[in-house]
């Protein structure tokens, strides 16, 4: 296995740890430092921790709503892009989580290269 530099460090949120595996399999394959969390007080507690150069975020997950979620990372980390990847595909919520902070709006399904070009322009312009 080659050696990849690390790109940067990104944190996937998602419920689904299926998802979950996917969206980090292929960031890491890109050379990204990933994290995971199942929920968003899991999401939260790591990010009081640590700094994130990028957040994919679901919204429905058990607990805490990911809309929640976004509002609390963004008050305490405002610079840190934060990209709803999500299966609720309505304009409401989009336009809800575009004004609490959200930097893009992902439905699922979408494709693994999709992720990783979002990911590639918004780590970039950081």
């Amino acid at each position: 296995m080659s050696e990849v530099s690390n790109k940067g460090s990104i944190m996937v949120v998602d419920d689904d740890q299926s998802v979950r595996d996917i969206v980090a399999r292929a960031l890491r394959s890109e050379g990204y430092d990933v994290i995971t969390a199942a929920n968003g007080r899991d999401a939260l507690e790591r990010t009081s921790r640590r700094s994130f150069d990028l957040v994919f975020l679901d919204i429905r997950m058990p607990g805490l709503h990911g809309l929640d979620v976004l509002t609390l990372m963004t008050a305490g980390r405002p610079t840190t892009p934060v990209v709803i990847l999500t299966g609720q595909a309505d304009s409401d919520t989009e336009e809800r989580a575009a004004q609490l902070g959200a930097f893009a709006y992902l439905k699922k399904p979408c494709s693994v290269r999709e992720i990783v070009e979002v990911a590639e322009r918004l780590i970039t312009a950081n």
